[in-house]
């Protein structure tokens, strides 16, 4: 037989916290304290440990990394920026066993924007040049707008709710142009100011995560298909690559495909 509780206890405790006022406000803002400092805690630990634990289908979700071989075994620390444009067509020429990949190429470019004769606002910009695949490889869902439009398009691109505020005072941006400043590439391709368009708004990555931007773009635009152009060789360090395994296949397969295919390049 199982006695139930009564509610003399929780009357004698109501009883004794009136009695003492003070000292009970005391106790709960201890213990309210304690609970709030215990919540923020993990919520650090899981955004500083596990800052990726969101993204759909993370248990198949790779990204390259590699390191150097010099003389005499000397070994250096893994690099998250690869070969990234060659690797990935050699892995699709290949027959790697991945689904949706894509290439991230990183630039930092100042952007101006002003409606207004003498008002401007001059921000520098960490752009990511990508494929159309890390909508689906990052579960990547706008704020507002349309993403594949700000990939697919040789004038869109999509930014950051943080960088559109900085940019132009604003999260509700879309359709707002702005001018970044491209400089000369070493191709002899012009430099300039190119108008963007904002076709999409992003939430503001986590500084924690894989993938840190404030603009994300595709590789339609000339200037882009350009840079894409200069960063197709093995001994640039180009950008970084993302795929998601196919089911079944491991990352241990995957690695010594990437390391034959390293491997037979001259360098």
């Amino acid at each position: 037989m199982t006695l139930l509780p009564t509610s003399t206890p929780w009357r004698s405790a109501w009883r004794q916290l009136r009695a003492e006022p003070g000292p009970a406000a005391l106790v709960i803002a201890g213990l309210a304290l304690g609970l709030a400092l215990t919540l923020l805690t993990a919520s650090f630990l899981q955004d500083l440990l596990q800052p990726d634990g969101e993204l759909p289908e993370h248990d198949r979700l790779v990204a390259f990394e590699w390191r150097v071989r010099g003389p005499g075994g000397l070994t250096t620390e893994w690099f998250d920026r690869v070969p990234a444009v060659p690797l990935k067509a050699a892995l699709r020429d290949s027959g790697a066993p991945v689904g949706p990949m894509s290439r991230v190429l990183f630039t930092q470019l100042p952007a101006h924007a002003g409606e207004a004769p003498g008002v401007q606002r001059t921000l520098p910009l960490q752009i990511a040049l990508a494929d159309d695949d890390p909508q689906d490889l990052f579960g990547l869902h706008p704020l507002a707008g349309d993403l594949h439009a700000a990939l697919s398009t040789p004038e869109g691109i999509a930014l950051t709710a943080q960088a559109a505020e900085q940019l132009f005072g604003t999260q509700q941006v879309l359709g707002r142009s702005f001018r970044i400043s491209l400089p000369p590439l070493p191709d002899g391709s012009p430099g300039g100011q190119f108008a963007l368009t904002v076709k999409a708004v992003l939430p503001t990555p986590n500084l924690n995560g894989t993938l840190v931007f404030d603009a994300l773009a595709g590789f339609h635009a000339p200037a882009a298909q350009a840079y894409l152009k200069l960063s197709d060789n093995w001994y640039q360090t180009s950008g970084r690559l993302f795929a998601r395994l196919q089911p079944g296949a491991a990352p241990a397969q995957l690695t010594a495909l990437a390391q034959r295919l390293a491997d037979q390049q001259p360098l």
